[in-house]
């Protein structure tokens, strides 16, 4: 081999080294560009899931949340079913009781709503003809004048004293202490752990 061919032969290998070594350096590069390529796209992955499940546990809660509080209007709506139930209930057997029955329960009305002093006591004319004796002794002590009047039979009574009139007919009486009477029958009915 003649001196150029020499150099020819050593530039070349030295290309070659050159080359080999830039060449491994690249792939190391191209390596650690693709692992941290990886390394980013499961941390992006890992970032997707994490937020797509706490998504997930608020539509959950948010769905449970809205489900209770159906749960809780229907049952609301249910007790105040039971309730106007129980109410009119209440009424058709105080009206379907027998006529002593009936005329001890207007008694405690009366009882309850009479002033003392002289006025009139309405009733239907057909539960006129029932008044028990009982009745009619505790009407002369509050010195009541019984009259027939605009009031259903069964319904209980007005007392009139001059332009003061006192309503004092089953559906009325019942419809004032309706707020009272549903608390009471809340607590009663639905009081224990749990209600309906």
């Amino acid at each position: 081999m003649t001196g150029l061919e020499n150099i020819l032969a050593q530039i070349e290998t030295e290309a070659k080294a050159k080359a080999a070594k830039i060449t491994a350096e690249a792939e190391r590069s191209a390596e650690k560009c693709v692992d941290e390529a990886v390394l980013k796209a499961e941390e992006i992955s890992n970032d997707y899931k994490a937020l797509a499940q706490k998504r997930a546990e608020e539509l959950i809660s948010r769905a449970k949340t809205a489900d209770e509080v159906k749960l809780s209007r229907a049952r609301l709506l249910k007790k105040q079913q039971i309730i106007k139930a129980t109410f009119e209930n209440a009424k058709t057997e105080i009206k379907q009781q027998k006529a002593s029955d009936y005329f001890a329960f207007l008694e405690s009305l009366l009882k309850k709503y009479a002033l003392e002093k002289p006025g009139t006591i309405v009733l239907d004319a057909e539960d006129i003809k029932e008044v028990t004796d009982s009745f009619k002794t505790m009407v002369n002590q509050y010195g009541l004048e019984v009259s027939a009047g605009n009031v259903s039979a069964r319904n209980g009574f007005i007392l009139v004293y001059g332009s003061i009139e006192v309503n004092c007919t089953i559906d009325a009486v019942l419809d004032a202490e309706a707020e009272e009477i549903s608390d009471m029958l809340n607590e009663f009915l639905f009081g224990c752990e749990g209600g309906i």
